[in-house]
């Protein structure tokens, strides 16, 4: 038999009384998931293991039932009232009732045009976006127990484009502080309603994707808007803060 020298090559060291081997001879670093390098790891791991991190914590939890409670009831208002009207003071009314938990946003392309603004992280983005598409679709298997459900069309590209701006430019001003918070409710559901008597659309992946039209411009356009809108919102605000900073050097 092979002494301990012998078989790892490095001198042998008895344990202390009482001491397992496992402590003298610990398992090597790099058998430690911890210390893996971080070339090792991929940018969406570190996503997902973000991701996995902020879903365990309690506000974050209830701000994604929260979206999804929010995107369960404006889903079945639009199933079922069959009115732009209807859709519209939903979503206003969460504004005020989950606002404060969540933000209210109820629905994906939101989402993404508050995450690509900074104003959302990304970890929290994505469990926003599959609370609003579990919302929804819990809405279309509960929705027919109400009412039968009628045929459903989405708007053309263009029309679902300029009708959801009209919603996201609203959005960002609410976020932004230059509508008051009294008032934020309001302007957002006037915003959608303007939006889907314009376009004739849904304005609303998560709604369109209940509805069966998940191929449709209803989802792909609002998002592009979305990013659009914050696109033109941040060169707005960065022409405005140079402004700011040349009169206060005027100033001095």
């Amino acid at each position: 038999m092979q002494s301990e020298r012998q078989r790892t090559g490095l001198p042998y060291r008895s344990p202390p009384p009482g001491v397992p081997i496992k402590a003298v001879y610990p398992p090597p670093a790099w058998s430690s998931p911890q210390s893996l390098p971080s070339s090792a790891t991929t940018p969406l791991a570190r996503l997902f293991a973000t991701v996995k991190t902020e879903a365990l914590k309690t506000e974050t939890l209830k701000a994604a039932l929260a979206e999804g409670v929010g995107a369960l009831l404006l889903t079945s208002a639009a199933l079922l009232a069959g009115t732009p009207y209807a859709v519209a003071l939903t979503l206003g009314a969460f504004v005020y009732a989950v606002g404060p938990i969540s933000g209210a946003n109820l629905n994906p392309a939101v989402t993404i045009g508050l995450v690509a603004a900074r104003r959302l992280p990304i970890s929290t983005g994505l469990l926003y976006i599959v609370a609003q598409i579990l919302g929804a679709l819990l809405a279309r298997l509960l929705s027919p127990l109400v009412s039968p459900l009628g045929t459903y069309h989405a708007g053309s590209g263009v029309g679902e484009f300029v009708g959801f701006a009209f919603l996201m430019l609203t959005v960002i001003a609410v976020s932004d502080k230059y509508v008051p918070q009294s008032g934020s409710g309001i302007a957002i559901g006037a915003a959608l309603a303007a939006g889907l008597v314009v376009s004739g659309g849904i304005l609303n992946p998560a709604v369109a994707i209940a509805m069966g039209r998940t191929l449709s411009a209803a989802t792909w356009a609002p998002v592009l808007s979305s990013l659009v809108c914050v696109g033109l919102f941040r060169l707005y605000e960065r022409k405005d803060q140079k402004e700011t900073e040349g009169g206060r050097e005027q100033s001095s």
